[in-house]
């Protein structure tokens, strides 16, 4: 009797945690710890069942979602036992940012059975999707996330495999033009030796179990920190069809921006888009529209204004999305499968500003690298034998645009007054734009084509810019001290991101917004003035600073003069007409220069009356200043009578050309006739 008491109490038990996780309130059920629900289990149309703090819902039975399922403080976890068939709605949103401890697995479904998405389900998560046909198949870590996710992008995985996009050089046994060589199939079976531990099979389970995808799997904008992976694997499953399905991935989070922290900005890589693994014996494509998403762009770079010297580097774009789908038996694509490779993303923009310098100091360099757009050159690996192909379609590809570049480097300093300092020279200036990624698609080789609008566009360079900076001024003085001189203007160098090569259009060249080099900085004024700085180097080149005023004192120079001395001024002579001797010598003049200016001889002024004789010019030679000769009477008179004679002569120093310097001097001659 006590036994009985005791199961009943038991019983009674189960059933009161049962309903207190099932706390029900206008058609919405929350389950906040781990739950086993008995048997089938459907959630009605107009019912929501919320799964909160990461627990863990059993169904040991069938499920069938005509209602909706969601998370709430963590991911939603679903291990349906049975069979599963969802009509409406499945969601888990793990916000922007997650805590620490947090994997960024949004929904992971662990259904052992069948899996039927009708055309109106929708799947929809911002975290990881797993959905997978045992528990063991799940991936639980961070460290296997990330290292799925790696192996889903890489050459591995034996069987009928489409996927992943790999670089054209990693394509083994290629052929020209846009085709690859299908290898042959390496193994009808499993090879789990050479496998990754995540493809590995357990062993099989119940016969004609199918998964039937149709309706929407929408994985939106991830978390921070999160490359989105979208995991489908049933290895032991007896067929998976995709009808009329569209899974449609997001484009990666850009990259965090780095701004205003520091004089070393530089902005984070933009993330990966999803990828996509599906893992199966039997595969069917009846019609799949797959889009994988774009890189997300990479952050941008600015730094601190009072920085030196400054970097600013652009984080660069993210990959698009990839794919890998694996069938170790039959792989047969029978409708449309469309498939939209996303672009590259875009580099972040770099804008570094350097401080300018202080009283006598040369401005702070900068430097400025716009990130690079990521390429988006694929080639698409086939391997083993995939029927259909020709109903495959690939959309256009476009490589990511590189960053623009901005750098503005500081001006210098000015000399401080009266102190004869140099300006400081002005910093300089490098930007670099992003390279545009390259776009390109390498088809496989049994008729895959491309769709109707598809277009290859390689992603366009970043353009650049930069601020000239200037020298400073040198110091201004009073006119005791010299001027400054003045700082150099800074140099420039420009460069513009190459653009991407498009298999359809090739991306353009950055553009150059400004490569002038700086100006140099005035001299200052002083005694003597100071001269102007050089231009800096650049496109056109920075101008040269002018030259400070001349403020000296200037003492006015004497002008140069001359004079000419005679000795002696005057002569007085008689002559007795007929007893006098002819001619009569009159005296001896002596002609002496003095003064600073410049004299190569001297000369009369006017014509000798003729009854005087003497020279008329003469030379200073051999440094000598002073020459004499004789004054005569030449006895020619106009009547030989008493008479007085009296006349003035005036001498002039003249220089080299022959013309008159300084003034003249006259020598007064009187004589005095007596005829008999």
């Amino acid at each position: 009797m006590k036994k009985q008491v005791f199961c009943i109490v038991i019983i009674l038990i189960i059933i009161l945690g049962i309903f207190w996780n099932f706390r029900q309130k206008d058609d919405i059920i929350i389950i906040d710890s781990n739950t086993i629900v008995t048997g089938d289990y459907t959630i009605k149309e107009g019912e929501r069942v919320i799964v909160s703090n990461n627990s863990i819902m059993t169904i040991e039975g069938d499920l069938v979602v005509k209602g909706e399922i969601s998370c709430r403080n963590g991911q939603l976890n679903l291990i349906v036992n049975g069979s599963a068939v969802l009509e409406n709605k499945l969601e888990c949103n793990l916000g922007e940012e997650l805590k620490e401890e947090q994997t960024g697995i949004g929904i992971s479904m662990v259904i052992k059975d069948s899996l039927t998405l009708t055309e109106k389900a929708k799947i929809i998560t911002n975290g990881h999707l797993q959905i997978v046909e045992s528990s063991d198949l799940l991936v639980t870590t961070k460290e296997q996330i990330e290292e799925l996710y790696k192996d889903t992008g890489n050459d591995t995985g034996d069987g009928n495999r489409l996927g992943p996009f790999i670089k054209k050089s990693e394509v083994s046994n290629s052929v020209s033009g846009s085709k690859i060589v299908i290898r042959p199939t390496l193994s009808k079976k499993w090879n789990q030796e050479s496998s990754p531990n995540f493809f590995e099979i357990p062993k099989a389970q119940a016969a004609a179990r199918m998964i039937n995808l149709r309706g929407q799997i929408q994985i939106k904008t991830p978390p921070r920190g999160i490359n989105p992976l979208v995991v489908m694997r049933f290895p032991n499953i007896d067929g998976f069809n995709f009808v009329k399905f569209w899974l449609i991935g997001p484009n990666g989070r850009n990259g965090r921006d780095d701004r205003n922290k520091s004089c070393d900005a530089e902005g984070k890589d933009g993330q990966n888009a999803m990828r996509l693994l599906v893992v199966a014996p039997k595969i069917k494509v009846q019609d799949f529209t797959l889009e994988l998403g774009s890189g997300g762009n990479g952050g941008d770079a600015v730094t601190k204004e009072i920085c030196e010297p400054v970097k600013a580097k652009g984080g660069k774009g993210g990959k698009a999305g990839n794919f890998k789908i694996i069938a170790f038996e039959n792989f047969d694509i029978l409708g449309v499968f469309t498939i939209y490779p996303g672009r590259g993303g875009d580099g972040g923009s770099a804008e570094a500003f350097g401080k300018d310098g202080d009283l006598t100091q040369d401005g702070a360099d900068a430097r400025a690298i716009g990130g690079d757009g990521e390429n988006n050159e694929k080639a698409v690996r086939v391997l083993g034998t995939i029927t259909g192909q020709k109903n495959i379609s690939f959309g256009s590809m476009e490589g990511g645009n590189g960053g623009s570049a901005l750098a503005v480097p500081g001006d210098g300093g000015d000399g401080r007054p009266c102190k004869s300092e140099k300006g400081g020279d002005a910093g300089k200036g490098v930007a670099e734009g992003g390279k545009g990624g390259s776009a390109l698609i390498f088809l496989a080789g049994a008729g895959a084509k491309r769709t109707k609008d598809a277009q290859d566009i390689g992603g366009d360079g970043g353009f650049v810019k930069i601020i000239k900076a200037n020298g400073g001024s040198g110091s201004i003085c009073k006119p005791d001290k010299a001027g400054g001189k003045g700082g150099r203007g800074g140099d420039v160098k420009a460069i513009p991101g190459e653009g991407g090569m498009g298999g359809t259009k090739n991306g353009q060249k950055g553009q150059i917004d400004d490569e002038t080099g700086g100006d140099g900085g005035n001299g200052g004024d002083g005694c003597p003035p100071g001269a102007g700085g050089l231009g800096g180097s650049g496109n056109p080149q920075g101008k040269n600073g002018k030259p400070g005023k001349n403020i000296c004192v200037v003492i006015p120079k004497e002008k140069p003069t001359a004079a000419i001395n005679i000795v002696p001024a005057e002569f007085i002579f008689e002559h007795d007409i007929g007893s006098t001797i002819c001619p009569q010598l009159i005296g001896a003049v002596k002609i002496t220069k003095t003064g600073t200016a410049q004299v190569s001889g001297w000369k009369l002024e006017g014509t000798l009356p003729a009854w005087l004789s003497m020279s008329t010019s003469g030379l200073f030679t051999g440094g000598v200043d002073t020459e004499s000769f004789n004054v005569n009477f030449s006895c020619v008179l106009d009547e030989y009578i008493s008479q007085t004679l009296s006349t003035l002569i005036n001498f002039q120093l003249i220089d080299q050309q022959g013309l008159p310097v300084g003034q003249k001097t006259t020598l007064k001659v009187t004589g005095y006739i007596n005829a008999q």
